[in-house]
């Protein structure tokens, strides 16, 4: 790994934040906040996408973030539980020893194993589809098979090169608080009970939340809605109260906390 005191201040400032902010992500929620505010200033992505799995090697929990519109086919063609692309990138990534690779990125790293029984997910496979659904760069993570252990795998599609810090060396730093926060919140979400946030919204607020969350502006939902901007932000007002938060992204963590 380069040594992280020859970039540059700025980019190292962005390294400390994400790494102390990691401390605080204890849910789902606190997972957005994170991967889509200060993970996103040094390793900034479109979408990033995860699976947590068992001793076995089954999945346990799948799971993807991002914070601008992303088409409802293009998630699902990643996030399909049987033959979605997320799944065949950590099966190809365990099965190569859980070393971080390349898809339509720069490099591709010669050393990684790729076992010849493992049909259908060979790397022009892998390639192929990321560039069909408009995804890469892709950058896969992995923290390997942990025997008895629950283990992860990260993808952070449509990466932006270059970056101050090399992508591959910056996801494998912030690899441990990724998988410590996909693990708790993991467990607290199994052991919350309670009303989700969007039951304590009115339709109107529920159906304005929908769109926020798929990226839309007040402009934008007041077209759709047919009606005027400044009903729409009339609604925020209120949604935010509501949900005791101070902005969108807020409001869209909060109600991901409860889904």
């Amino acid at each position: 790994m380069s040594d992280l005191l020859d970039i540059a201040p700025q980019a190292l400032a962005h390294v400390h934040i994400a790494l102390r902010a990691a401390a605080t992500v204890r849910q789902r929620s606190d997972i957005f906040l994170w991967s889509q505010g200060p993970v996103q200033a040094c390793l900034p992505h479109t979408l990033m996408a995860c699976a947590l799995l068992g001793p076995d090697g089954k999945a346990l929990h799948c799971d993807c973030f991002h914070g601008t519109l992303i088409d409802a086919h293009v998630l699902e063609a990643v996030m399909a539980p049987q033959n979605g692309l997320l799944s065949e990138l950590v099966q190809h990534c365990l099965r190569g020893g859980g070393e971080p690779f390349w898809i339509n990125g720069p490099t591709v790293p010669q050393s990684a194993p790729r076992p010849s029984s493992f049909e259908g997910t060979s790397l022009d496979h892998l390639n192929q589809r990321c560039a069909q659904l408009d995804l890469g760069p892709a950058l896969v993570v992995s923290t390997g098979a942990l025997p008895g252990s629950r283990s992860s795998c990260f993808v952070f599609f449509k990466v932006a090169l270059p970056t101050a810090v090399p992508p591959a060396e910056l996801a494998t730093l912030f690899l441990p608080q990724f998988h410590l926060g996909l693990c708790r919140s993991w467990v607290t979400e199994a052991e919350t009970v309670g009303p989700k946030p969007q039951e304590r919204l009115t339709k109107r607020q529920v159906e304005i939340m929908n769109w926020v969350q798929q990226g839309k502006t007040n402009f934008e939902i007041a077209v759709i809605l047919e009606v005027s901007p400044l009903t729409v932000k009339n609604h925020l007002q209120k949604l935010f109260k509501r949900l005791d938060v101070h902005n969108r992204a807020q409001a869209v963590a909060k109600r991901m906390a409860g889904t």
